[in-house]
């Protein structure tokens, strides 16, 4: 037959409430963790702060500190994210929905699963240069003048030095 029967009815309306009675948190959560100066090796900025910073840019002007700070365009990566792959992102949490009602999942291992879906899709919406703006040629030169090793493939791409701020994504489910 198929059709939808009270139970399951019953059983998806459960699903539902339990998985709405989680939180899932995504990116850079730890406000402890810093990045780390390659240079003096001493720990400076949040990465949540980093992070923000990237995603939605700055006008040039001069820091409280009394130091100039040039544009930096913004590179919104969640919204990319959104944008390549929420649609995926619907179907996977259907059948979150559907294995937690037939009991073959529990709640929190169904948003495990999307928070370590959502965390590599941030990642890879990161990873897509042409979805941004492109370095400036200033930007480009002090990579490659640094006394850090970046990539030669890194050089240019657009929140993409290191790759530290990339790894340090994480999920929390509560």
């Amino acid at each position: 037959m198929g059709g939808l029967t009270s139970l399951k009815i019953r059983g998806m309306a459960e699903a539902m409430a339990q998985l709405s009675r989680k939180k899932i948190t995504v990116g850079w959560i730890d406000p402890e963790a810093k990045h780390k100066d390659p240079v003096s090796g001493k720990e400076t900025i949040s990465l949540g702060k980093i992070a923000r910073v990237l995603s939605t840019g700055w006008e040039a002007g001069v820091g409280a500190d009394g130091r100039e700070y040039p544009r930096l365009p913004a590179r919104d990566f969640f919204s990319v994210a959104r944008k390549l792959y929420s649609k995926k992102l619907n179907v996977i949490v259907k059948k979150a929905m559907k294995t937690v009602a037939k009991q073959k999942q529990t709640a929190d291992e169904a948003c495990e699963m999307l928070a370590v879906f959502w965390e590599g899709k941030i990642q890879a919406a990161m990873r897509k240069s042409g979805e941004y703006e492109k370095l400036a040629e200033s930007t480009i030169a002090a990579r490659s003048n640094t006394h850090r090793t970046v990539p030669a493939e890194n050089l240019e791409t657009p929140l993409i030095d290191a790759g530290v701020l990339i790894a340090s994504i994480t999920h929390k489910v509560t």
